[in-house]
């Protein structure tokens, strides 16, 4: 029994190796690759966020004066806008078959 623990110990093996070189073989990037991809992600992540940053600082200088809505040419301003009544539409079956009677 000792020579077949040895012979499927050996055979083990060899699957194991062949598997490990068929993944590296299949694997398309390396560590390098994959270390200068991610350094491109983290790089455009850092432009954003200082786009981001630019555009916050731009804005929190912009100051608003409200004293528009209290202008009395403003409050002098009127409405003249009519309500829509609501109408009926849609059928009451819409399963119904359409016919003369339900047009």
């Amino acid at each position: 029994m000792g020579k077949l623990v040895k012979n499927i110990a050996v055979i083990l093996g060899f699957v194991t190796i062949a598997f490990g070189a068929f993944y590296l073989y299949q694997n398309h990037f390396t560590p390098l690759e994959e270390a200068a991809e991610m350094q491109v992600l983290v790089d455009n992540m850092l432009n954003e966020t200082r786009v981001y940053q630019l555009r916050s600082a731009t804005l929190s200088k912009i100051s608003l004066d409200a004293s528009l809505f209290e202008d009395e040419l403003f409050r002098s301003l009127r409405s003249y806008r009519t309500e829509i009544e609501d109408q009926p539409f849609g059928r009451n079956n819409p399963f119904e078959a359409v016919s003369e009677s339900n047009t």
